[in-house]
């Protein structure tokens, strides 16, 4: 039971590094071109995709 729980866990933090691999390619490179507030924007989504948003 554990070695399963241990490859679900695996497998999810390799579907969460390809989503935020690819949100980072797309969405906030796009984000980070506009400049200004949507870059703002960026690094608020970033922040708080790994739990580092100031409270």
């Amino acid at each position: 039971m554990i070695a399963q729980s241990r490859a679900v866990q695996k497998a999810l933090a390799s579907l969460d590094k390809l989503l935020i691999e690819n949100h980072l390619r797309t969405h906030v490179a796009h984000m980070f071109a506009e400049g200004g507030v949507q870059r703002d924007q960026a690094v608020a989504e970033l922040l708080k995709a790994y739990d580092l948003e100031t409270r």
